[in-house]
């Protein structure tokens, strides 16, 4: 779980405070137990951006929207 974390703060690029919280409201929303959502998202069984969408506007980025880097 704390490797999951880890990995979900760098792709959001958030703290991992903010990571964690992501992880386990995808797998309270989903129903996905913690570890197995954990284990998935490490073995990149899971595209946690495209998921149904579960986590509020963290980052400035929500899942399965593309990232915008412009500036404007």
């Amino acid at each position: 779980m704390h490797q999951a974390t880890g990995a979900l703060s760098v792709l959001a690029q958030v703290p991992l405070g903010d990571a964690l919280v992501l992880l386990r409201a995808h797998a309270w929303a989903s129903g996905v137990p913690l570890l197995k959502l954990s284990r998935d998202v490490l073995a990149r069984r899971i595209d946690f951006w495209t998921a149904p969408d579960v986590a509020p506007d963290v980052g400035g980025n929500r899942r399965g929207h593309e990232r915008d880097d412009s500036d404007g």
